[in-house]
């Protein structure tokens, strides 16, 4: 019925290959690379984060008799996926302390993302712009270029061809 198509280094480099000429994905390159240190302060900010309200809940929640934090990786888990808004539900917080604890590293988790994601956002989307109006202007100058030898669509051949 369907085909299994499987990895190989070969369609990895056909993905590659479709990323040189894919105007988003080059885009997505090019900010990665201009909003490094953006980028590097938001991975700052959220270690910063985590391991604090990770660090703090573990030891308001670490008595409880039927805890979900039971180390301090667990409660780095609860951190980094409250932080990102993931929120998978398998830890959470029982307390009252450990909740309203929650809700402040869910906030700031929100306020984290929310100043560098808008500058990266619009650097990608100048970025985008400027990669299409290159990208059209190449296509342009090719077939200007093209039209210049008489070779596109064959219609300019055929022309001279009945002069003669």
């Amino acid at each position: 019925m369907g085909r299994v198509v499987h990895s190989s280094d070969s369609s990895v480099a056909a993905d590659v290959e479709l990323g040189r000429h894919s105007t988003g994905l080059k885009s997505l390159g090019l900010t990665i690379a201009e909003c490094y240190e953006e980028v590097g302060l938001l991975l700052l900010f959220l270690g910063v984060g985590i391991s604090i309200f990770a660090t703090v809940v573990f030891t308001l929640e670490r008595d409880l008799p039927a805890t979900t934090f039971t180390s301090v990786p667990a409660a780095w888990w609860w951190a980094t996926t409250s932080m990102t808004t993931v929120g998978y539900g398998d830890v959470r917080p029982d307390t009252a302390a450990g909740k309203v604890l929650a809700f402040l590293c869910i906030l700031s988790g929100i306020l984290i993302l929310a100043l560098p994601i808008a500058i990266i956002n619009e650097r990608f989307s100048a970025c985008y712009l400027t990669m299409r109006v290159k990208d059209a202007a190449a296509r342009q100058s090719e077939m200007l270029k093209r039209l210049a030898r008489g070779s596109v669509g064959g219609w300019a051949r055929e022309g001279r061809e009945e002069e003669a």
